[in-house]
């Protein structure tokens, strides 16, 4: 399950990244002020799945496993 949720988030991260990108870098007759806001709430979603990502990943290493007695 971990492993689903973790290829999921590389790939919304990656997506994300390409989306980002093509804001800072496109060449429309939009407002160049809306573009920079538009940038900075795609960067701070990125940020965001990047800390879920780091939680999940400490918290499957952490898991420790349940000693069943008999």
């Amino acid at each position: 399950m971990n492993s689903d949720i973790m290829m999921e988030l590389a790939k919304a991260i990656r997506t994300l990244y390409t989306l980002e990108d093509s804001i800072i870098h496109e060449d429309m007759p939009e407002s160049k002020d809306l573009r920079s806001k538009q940038a900075l709430l795609v960067s701070d979603v990125i940020q965001s799945l990047q800390e879920l990502e780091n939680t999940i990943r400490r918290e499957s290493s952490f898991v420790v496993p349940k000693r069943v007695t008999v």
